[in-house]
C-alpha cells in the first residue's frame, strides 16, 4: 500500500467511527513516511479550506516506553483546534474509539517558538495549563499494544484523541515544572501520582523537543497552539464517569464521559 493509500483508510475511520485493522506495511514505514503518513490524514480531515492552528502531543516521553516502540526518541502529533476542549467538558465516548487517560501539562503558546526554543524562551513564550490528554487510535485493539511500533504510532497521529485544558497560569522558573506533582482521580477516588520529572526531567524539555522536531519538518509551534507535553503517570482506560487531575501549584482539569 502507498503512502496515499493507507493514508485514506485512517481517514475513513475517522469519518466512519469504524476502526482500521492493523497491516505490515504501517509497520514497515520509515519514519519519514509515517509522518507524511500523518500530515496527509490531518490535511484531509481538517485542514481543507481552513487555516486552524493546530496543536501538538509529545509522546513516548520516556525510555522504556520508546524501548517498547522501537525507537530512542520521542514522537509528536498534531491535534486539530476543535479536539482541545475546556475543563469541565463532557466528551461522547461514541465519538471516540478506545479512548485512554493521561495526566499532563499543557503548554499554550502566546506567540510563535523558534525553530530552536530552549527553556527560556518557551517560559517567556507560553502559558502553562493543568491537562488532561486522552489519546486514542483508529487502529483495532490498539491497546495494549505490546508488539506496536513507532511507524504505527506516528501515522495515527502519535494515537491523538483530546486534549483537555485548564485555567492557564504564568510559570518563570523551569525547576518548578520538574517539582509539580499530579494526583489524578476518577469519581473521586484517587488512582495515580506523578511528577513533572517522569516526562523528559523537566516538561518544559518536551516542548524544546517538539520545536526542533518540527523545525526539520519546516514547521513552528504558532501562537495559539497548545502543547499536551507528556504524561505524569500510566494511562486508565476510559469509561463513563469524571476524571480529575490536581497539579501542585498549577491547578486542576476534569473532564467527563458519557
Amino acid at each position: 500500500m502507498s503512502v496515499d493509500q493507507l493514508a485514506s483508510a485512517l481517514v475513513l475511520a475517522h469519518r466512519e467511527k469504524r476502526p482500521a485493522p492493523r497491516v505490515d506495511e504501517v509497520a514497515r514505514l520509515g519514519l519519514d513516511e509515517a509522518y507524511l503518513v500523518q500530515s496527509r490524514v490531518f490535511e484531509r480531515l481538517w485542514e481543507r479550506g481552513s487555516r486552524a492552528v493546530p496543536s501538538y502531543k509529545v509522546s513516548l516521553v520516556t525510555r522504556e516506553i520508546q524501548q517498547l516502540y522501537g525507537t530512542d526518541e520521542p514522537a509528536l502529533g498534531a491535534v486539530p483546534p476543535q479536539h482541545v476542549v475546556d475543563s469541565g467538558s463532557t466528551l461522547a465516548l461514541d465519538d471516540l474509539f478506545c479512548p485512554i487517560l493521561e495526566p499532563e501539562l499543557v503548554f499554550v503558546a502566546t506567540r510563535p517558538l523558534s525553530a530552536a526554543a530552549g527553556v527560556e524562551e518557551i517560559l517567556d513564550a507560553c502559558l502553562v495549563a493543568p491537562g488532561i490528554e486522552v489519546p486514542d487510535s483508529r487502529y483495532a485493539g490498539w491497546y495494549p499494544l505490546p508488539d506496536g511500533t513507532v511507524t504505527e504510532l506516528v501515522a495515527d497521529g502519535a494515537f491523538a484523541g483530546r486534549i483537555v485544558c485548564g485555567e492557564p497560569v504564568r510559570v518563570t522558573d523551569a525547576a518548578f515544572l520538574a517539582g509539580v506533582e499530579v494526583s489524578a482521580s476518577f469519581d473521586g477516588e484517587l488512582f495515580a501520582r506523578g511528577t513533572g520529572t517522569q516526562v523528559m526531567g523537566n516538561p518544559v524539555n518536551a516542548v524544546a523537543w517538539l520545536s526542533r522536531a518540527l523545525a526539520a519538518q519546516g514547521r513552528i509551534v504558532q501562537a495559539g497552539s497548545h502543547i499536551a507535553s507528556g504524561t505524569f503517570a500510566d494511562p486508565v482506560v476510559v469509561r463513563a464517569g469524571t476524571f480529575r487531575a490536581d497539579y501542585e501549584g498549577i491547578g486542576s482539569v476534569e473532564v467527563s464521559f458519557a
